[in-house]
């Protein structure tokens, strides 16, 4: 009987998407309890920042919470007395303090190898301005967009001037999730007003072009010693705008496909690849959700990088790697004892 493999599943972050990924560490611990060699302990920071251990293995199933914190390769719960070994760690957070590097510092730091991308990628690719940057710098086609640090005079110009130039723009707050501080303009008389409401969640504000295409996504990863990439999914949203609502709310009348219709075998090989050389450019590790916008005249751009995307059981990532007939299980588990070794 091999030793057993001790698995610290980590969710919740205080952030803007702390409920998603609950959600998501839900379908994650479901998946990894099929596994008789994983001993799975689970964290949740709350949002107070508290740090909580949940004792998964009494005898009621009654989720006992304890204060805890992690040293040395080691998870550290004082009124247990616990000071339990940590293997492999699971960081499931959809924005902050996982996708922006915070947490797989503190892994670094304490020596536990775990899923997914480091610190510096993690800030890289959760930092919109900086994801455009580097994928520029390595000729990835990406949506034209401005950048601005504040709301002085000669920023309000530059943002009007770009938004004469393209008619209708989205303005994005730099580091939050792909629908958390986003919004649409179409009016001029409202642009500043949107900048404002941005600059409420991040330093920085990302002016972009609106693209009027189709919204398709690749799950990329990293199986069996090769970086894999399924055929494009698609997200169809009748208002022509993704919002936070409608990616999560349940009366959503957005449609999202597994397998995308109609694209053509050439387009498909050609995201293909641009979604290995983003992977390989932005120094991704073990897993991303590549987003694309694909034009009527089959213009294709990069629009953004996600390096830990939805794990719910309805989320495209693992159902498009499903459809490609790679079950999400044996993917966890490749990436998992590939890193106990």
């Amino acid at each position: 009987m091999p030793k057993p493999i001790n698995i610290l599943l980590m969710f919740g972050g205080g952030g803007n998407e702390h409920a998603i990924s609950q959600t998501s560490q839900k379908y994650l611990a479901e998946t990894l309890q099929k596994n008789p060699n994983y001993h799975l302990i689970i964290v949740e920071i709350k949002k107070n920042r508290d740090w909580v251990y949940f004792d998964v293995g009494t005898q009621d199933q009654v989720l006992k919470e304890k204060i805890c914190f992690l040293q040395q390769q080691s998870l550290i719960v004082p009124e247990l007395k616990l000071n339990q070994k940590i293997d492999y760690c699971i960081p499931c957070f959809h924005g902050y303090p996982g996708e922006t590097g915070h947490i797989q510092g503190l892994l670094a730091l304490s020596g536990i190898p775990f899923l997914g991308c480091d610190l510096t990628t993690s800030s890289n690719c959760m930092n919109k301005v900086t994801t455009k940057m580097w994928l520029e710098l390595f000729g990835i086609n990406i949506v034209p967009f401005e950048v601005i640090n504040d709301l002085s005079p000669v920023n309000v110009e530059k943002s009007k001037a770009f938004f004469k130039q393209h008619k209708e723009i989205f303005v994005k707050a730099s580091s939050e999730g792909s629908s958390v501080g986003v919004y649409q303009v179409t009016k001029e008389d409202s642009l500043e007003e949107m900048i404002k409401k941005a600059f409420q969640y991040s330093q920085y504000v990302l002016l972009e072009k609106r693209i009027a295409g189709r919204e398709l996504e690749i799950s990329t990863f990293e199986y069996q010693g090769k970086i894999q990439t399924t055929p494009p999914g698609e997200i169809v949203c009748p208002s022509g705008f993704y919002t936070y609502e409608e990616k999560y709310d349940a009366k959503s009348a957005t449609i999202t496909h597994v397998r995308a219709q109609n694209v053509s075998p050439g387009i498909t090989e050609q995201m293909r690849k641009i979604a290995q050389n983003t992977f390989t450019a932005l120094k991704i590790k073990d897993l991303a959700r590549i987003d694309f916008f694909l034009t009527q005249d089959q213009t294709l751009y990069v629009n953004e990088v996600n390096t830990f995307p939805g794990m719910t059981p309805i989320s495209l990532f693992p159902k498009m790697m499903i459809e490609a007939g790679i079950p999400f299980y044996d993917f966890l588990c490749e990436r998992i004892d590939r890193a106990c070794r």
